[in-house]
């Protein structure tokens, strides 16, 4: 019955829901460009894998700045060109989508080397005889590339999704679940909830209700045991 905490949920679920396709999508488009051989590739494939090894914390303090309303370098960028940026931190719907980007920025490079990885396995003989037999660049990447990188989709958006209800350090360090509870996620309201609040008893029941309920039965093998009066 608590509206707050349904606010929560549906705050997680849109951010998912910009996460996972925009990190599917991306990641492939990266991997497909990295995957040819020109000259600084793996000065390239660094850059993108760097953001995965960085700290949350160093590049959320960052990315504050960067995103600042009067003095941050997008909004400065963006003025050169008669463009007058949004505060991205500071209204709702711009505070979230900020969250994603960032997320983006730092978790796109991990699920690129997956992504070449497999493009890496497809056979190059596949590619030759589509290639003889006039497929286009199109034709190649919805007809053998994407088909053949299935698995690897489904591993990537899985990863999305879990990594997606697990978010807390960039809300913490961004924007502590602002502007108006706008990007509030479920692991941030059960930890304000039960360590700044002090409500463990409601933090308890939010982390019941992510994680299925306990089943110590089926974690240690024992037999359920039965009450004599059930």
């Amino acid at each position: 019955q608590d509206a707050r905490f349904w606010k929560v949920m549906k705050n997680t679920v849109v951010y998912m829901l910009g996460n996972v396709p925009l990190q599917v999508v991306f990641s492939l488009i990266l991997a497909s460009l990295l995957n040819n051989r020109i000259p600084g590739i793996y000065v390239y494939r660094t850059a993108i894998f760097v953001p995965v090894v960085t700290s949350w914390v160093a590049a959320g303090v960052a990315l504050r700045w960067i995103l600042a309303s009067e003095i941050g370098l997008v909004n400065q960028l963006l003025s050169y060109v008669g463009i007058q940026g949004p505060p991205w931190l500071r209204e709702p719907g711009w505070a979230m989508l900020s969250i994603i980007m960032a997320n983006l920025w730092k978790g796109v490079g991990f699920n690129t080397m997956l992504y070449l990885a497999g493009l890496q396995d497809i056979p190059a003989e596949i590619h030759d005889a589509v290639h003889v037999d006039g497929a286009g660049r199109l034709q190649k990447a919805f007809h053998i590339t994407i088909p053949m990188l299935r698995a690897t989709t489904f591993f990537v958006a899985t990863l999305s999704i879990i990594n997606s209800f697990q978010v807390f350090e960039n809300i913490y360090v961004m924007t502590q679940g602002g502007p108006m509870d706008s990007t509030r996620v479920i692991v941030y309201h059960l930890w304000q909830t039960g360590f700044m609040f002090l409500r463990m008893g409601e933090a308890s029941a939010v982390a019941w209700f992510t994680d299925e309920g306990p089943k110590p039965a089926a974690r240690s093998g024992a037999a359920p045991c039965r009450s004599s009066t059930a």
